[in-house]
């Protein structure tokens, strides 16, 4: 089971960006009531947060770490089919059963709220129902996207994008990063479940985009961009801010002093 710690004060920590709305509540007030009925609960990496077939009780938002979503064949096989980043939803909305398996994919802090009054939330503050909805419109969009990347990319494209795809995601979420700076957040077997293919392919093809200079690796987790224009070009998608290369002098600064020197088989990271 799940630890759990109340402490409805993080939840003022991280407030909902909510949009006004000529019939909605003040912004102030649906915080209030999302701080009374939600709970920071901590979950550890690899527990279920909730199973497939199972009635949800509960809508959770991000804190800190990553949620796999996953759903399974017949035959027992396993497809993650979705990660939640901070700041994103998971659980299921104004439905009963869940399709998907949710579970911790790192260490997971999330702000948990029950299903039901959460539901009467977004029905009565229309400023809440916005931002949600925006979420699952984005949530969609980003679906999709990856369902090309998965239809009609080879393995190689795949990793390239999978990289520009977590950058993007982590931007969007707001969490500090950098421009140079790539951080897969989930280990590398959720990452070739991810895409489809295994872990030795992932590996091969990393150090082959090391080999040119595309990209510098730090660790099993931590990537530099050195030529972000032709790692955009290698997804064959389309990306904005096309960048520059960064000129060799430049490569050492603002990197980690501990990531130094480390090689793609050097981390633990499974």
């Amino acid at each position: 089971m799940p630890k759990i710690m109340v402490d409805s004060d993080a939840i003022a920590d991280q407030p909902l960006q909510l949009h006004s709305h000529p019939r909605g509540v003040r912004p102030d007030d649906a915080q209030e009531q999302l701080k009374r009925i939600g709970h920071i609960r901590q979950y550890d990496s690899g527990i279920t947060i909730v199973a497939e077939g199972d009635e949800p009780s509960i809508i959770g938002r991000v804190a800190s770490g990553v949620v796999r979503i996953t759903q399974t064949l017949d035959d027992g096989r396993q497809q993650i089919v979705g990660l939640a980043m901070p700041g994103e939803y998971f659980g299921h909305f104004f439905r009963s059963g869940s399709a998907f398996m949710y579970e911790a994919a790192t260490d997971v802090a999330a702000c948990v709220f029950p299903q039901k009054p959460f539901e009467a939330l977004l029905a009565s503050h229309h400023g809440l129902e916005h931002t949600v909805m925006m979420g699952a419109l984005r949530d969609l969009e980003l679906s999709r996207e990856w369902i090309m990347v998965l239809g009609c990319q080879n393995t190689f494209e795949r990793v390239v994008s999978f990289m520009l795809h977590i950058h993007k995601r982590m931007r969007m979420a707001g969490l500090p990063t950098h421009d140079r700076f790539i951080e897969f957040p989930i280990g590398r077997r959720d990452i070739a479940g991810y895409l489809g293919t295994t872990v030795e392919t992932i590996s091969r093809h990393v150090q082959a985009l090391a080999r040119q200079r595309i990209i510098r690796i730090l660790d099993n987790s931590h990537f530099e961009i050195c030529n972000l224009g032709r790692l955009q070009s290698l997804s064959k998608q389309h990306w904005n801010a096309m960048a520059k290369s960064i000129p060799t002098s430049e490569l050492d600064s603002g990197v980690p002093q501990a990531l130094k020197g480390k090689s793609w088989s050097q981390s633990g990271l499974a």
